[in-house]
């Protein structure tokens, strides 16, 4: 069940786009950080993109005004690395994975 959870809530990480590359690398659906030449930062999804401006629900920004931009991305490295942990600790919480320390020490 924990595995299940884990899976569910898989990792994401920002990664920076280009803001000359925008219409070529974002797509609708996808949330994107931006802070603008003025110092606004703002975390939206994409709605739509035209030749000007990322559109977002209840934003507007002109490629022109952005400073910075980041997409969402799912971070496979992450996931693994959560889950792999979650199933480690559900072992040893369980009792399924018992180390026997005296064996362990005397090789057998």
């Amino acid at each position: 069940m924990m595995l299940l959870a884990l899976s569910a809530s898989s990792c994401t990480s920002f990664r920076a786009v280009d803001p000359l590359e925008a219409r070529t690398e974002l797509e609708p659906g996808q949330r994107v950080r931006i802070k603008t030449q003025a110092g606004q930062s703002m975390t939206f999804k994409v709605n739509s993109l035209t030749e000007d401006e990322i559109i977002g629900q209840e934003q507007r920004v002109p490629y022109a005004d952005v400073s910075t931009l980041e997409r969402r991305e799912l971070s496979w490295w992450k996931t693994l690395g959560l889950t792999f942990a979650g199933v480690g600790v559900a072992s040893v919480v369980s009792g399924e994975n018992e180390l026997d320390f005296d064996n362990l020490a005397s090789g057998s």
